[in-house]
């Protein structure tokens, strides 16, 4: 039985997708939600795994402990893991009036970029809790496995030391590719290396943080 998995990235309201057959591109498109990815273009898959945060934090706490560990793995690329903050703060009706539930319950203040993230947030974890194959991933994670640090995504160097770690991982994206021009070429790298997540977990050579399975991981 072939292997299938899909991996997909967040990208301006929708999901950039790639799809792997036994560790190869096989297929990759643009989708409005997640459950679509799951339901259609992921039906087959037994692995999905997804650049979005799958749980909130703890109550009055800012942050997993996946992220802290992600965080410090990343190193000059820290930045590029966002932190996620509880669902009291999350779920509120408008920023502003998360920002100051954060202020008031963690310390904290809660940037507007993360703020945005809760509808795809809720969506995933939402998920999650009734199909087992979403897994968390974060492809800055997945990069430094592979081939270490790198140079910004959003440079030439980057985006070409990405693509060559892709290919020694056995992913060649093809080179005509109509539906990866519905989004930003970064957010396609992305999605493959979220599927390169995905293969792993499927062969069971997942790499996970942290290493204890009573907490949410971020594999990668």
């Amino acid at each position: 039985m072939a292997r299938i998995v899909v991996g997909a990235d967040l990208c301006a309201g929708s999901w950039a997708v790639i799809r792997l057959v036994d560790g190869r591109f096989d297929a990759g498109t643009v989708l409005p939600s997640l459950a679509e990815v799951a339901t259609t273009f992921g039906a087959d898959a037994s692995v999905i795994a997804v650049d979005i945060p799958c749980s909130y934090a703890a109550p009055h706490t800012k942050g997993r402990m996946c992220e802290r560990e992600g965080r410090a793995m990343l190193g000059p690329r820290w930045q590029s893991m966002f932190e996620t903050y509880p669902e009291l703060v999350m779920l509120a009706e408008t920023y502003e009036a998360a920002n100051a539930l954060a202020r008031s319950t963690i310390g904290k203040g809660l940037p507007k970029q993360s703020y945005d993230l809760g509808k795809a947030i809720k969506e995933a974890i939402a998920l999650s809790e009734r199909d087992p194959r979403l897994h968390e991933t974060h492809p800055e994670l997945v990069f430094v496995r592979l081939a270490g640090s790198l140079a910004t995504k959003k440079s030439w160097t980057g985006f070409r030391q990405r693509l060559l770690a892709l290919e020694t991982a056995g992913v060649q994206l093809p080179n005509d590719f109509p539906e990866g021009e519905k989004v930003a070429v970064d957010d396609v790298i992305d999605a493959a290396a979220a599927a390169v997540a995905a293969d792993q977990i499927a062969l069971g050579t997942g790499h996970r943080l942290p290493i204890q399975v009573t907490e949410p991981a971020i594999w990668y």
